[in-house]
C-alpha cells in the first residue's frame, strides 16, 4: 500500500495549524470572557492537563491554566 499525497499546489493550510503560543495574546483574550466562560476554559484546560506533573518544561495547556487561573484571581481578590 502507497501513500498518496495531492500535489503541491493543491496542499491546504490546515485550520489547526502549529503556530508559536503567545502568553501575551492569550491573556487578552481570557481578559475579554465572562466570568461564566472564564470559569469554562478553566474546567476545559483542568480536564485537558489533568493531575499529571510533567519532568519537562510546561506544555500549552498549563500556561493556559496558570492565566484562567491568574485571571480569576485577579477579578475575584478579597
Amino acid at each position: 500500500m502507497f501513500l498518496s499525497f495531492p500535489p503541491e499546489k493543491e496542499i491546504m493550510s490546515s485550520p489547526i495549524a502549529l503556530r508559536q503560543f503567545d502568553e501575551d495574546e492569550y491573556r487578552n483574550r481570557v481578559r475579554t470572557l465572562s466570568d461564566e466562560d472564564l470559569v469554562k476554559e478553566g474546567k476545559k484546560l483542568r480536564s485537558l492537563v489533568g493531575r499529571v506533573v510533567s519532568a519537562g518544561p510546561p506544555c500549552v495547556f498549563d500556561i493556559e491554566l496558570r492565566i484562567c487561573r491568574e485571571e480569576y484571581r485577579r477579578r475575584h481578590s478579597k
